[in-house]
């Protein structure tokens, strides 16, 4: 029996464009989650992406891919035995990527490997926060600008 951590590592890669309007964010976090998923699956972390199927990404903020793939990986090579819960939210043109693991294994770690991604999440015009670094649950958030228009909220 096929468990949804497998079907995911399994997934195969396809385009993420969501009509003319931009990028489903949903469907880029899951093409991006594919190359992590093995090592959750070793780690006995669960991995659900809650972000919603109508969140767009514009068409050029697509170079915040790379920070947003090294983010989740990131924070899935630090866990063990959890849960990562990863949603957005979007206030006027900033969407916020959540990504929150609620069995923080060693937030020394995971704070510092999150922190060198600010200077490249900088670049793109993002920021990287985090809170509860030294707690159970812990919160990695990524702010970026994004000018999608036509959101679907479902």
């Amino acid at each position: 029996m096929k468990t949804k951590t497998d079907s995911l590592s399994s997934a195969r890669l396809h385009p993420v464009k969501n009509t003319d309007r931009g990028l489903s964010l949903q469907q880029l976090v899951n093409q991006l989650l594919a190359t992590s998923m093995p090592t959750a699956f070793h780690s006995k972390t669960l991995v659900i992406n809650e972000v919603s199927r109508g969140m767009e990404l514009s068409k050029d903020r697509a170079g915040i891919a790379p920070v947003i793939r090294d983010l989740l990986s990131t924070v899935i090579v630090n866990a063990r035995n959890g849960q990562i819960h990863i949603s957005a939210d979007r206030f006027r043109d900033i969407t916020t990527l959540y990504v929150q693991e609620r069995n923080n294994y060693n937030g020394y770690a995971l704070g510092y490997s999150i922190r060198t991604l600010e200077q490249e999440a900088a670049v793109h015009g993002a920021n990287i926060s985090i809170n509860g670094e030294q707690q159970r649950v812990v919160t990695v958030a990524i702010s970026f600008p994004n000018n999608a228009e036509g959101m679907i909220w479902d």
